[in-house]
């Protein structure tokens, strides 16, 4: 039998993955991607910011699985009752942390696939980069 994950929808990115200016990565933290604004042609840059994240996996598109895809296309989830989480943020490791919470968080873009982290929070950075036309 098959456990599907039980998520929690945080955030949704503002288009299409298919439509990012630039393949969504990992930086500093942060999972970021570059998109541009349908009614204003702006083009901004995301981050979604993870404080002090203590492991993060990337599994390429081609060896994602169905609940990885349908759990967080587009968006960020929190996973709830987290076997990986359980698995790798045991006491000794909170001790060692000196972390008291710690969240699994997991996103799907297409052509890049899943990044999940064990983190203790996260928040959104979204920022105007330029205007198309006026680069």
């Amino acid at each position: 039998m098959t456990s599907k994950l039980v998520t929690k929808t945080l955030y949704e990115v503002p288009v299409p993955s298919t439509g990012f200016l630039k393949e969504a990565d990992w930086k500093d933290s942060s999972y970021c991607f570059v998109y541009a604004k349908k009614d204003t042609g702006e083009v901004r840059h995301v981050a979604i910011k993870f404080t002090r994240p203590m492991m993060i996996l990337r599994t390429a598109e081609s060896f994602c699985n169905l609940e990885q895809i349908e759990g967080s296309y587009d968006k960020l989830v929190e996973v709830e009752q987290s076997a990986w989480r359980e698995k790798w943020f045991t006491p000794s490791a909170q001790k060692r942390s000196r972390a008291t919470e710690v969240h699994h968080y997991m996103i799907y873009t297409d052509s890049v696939g899943c990044f999940e982290t064990l983190a203790e929070s996260w928040e959104v950075i979204d920022e105007p980069i330029s205007r198309r036309g006026n680069e």
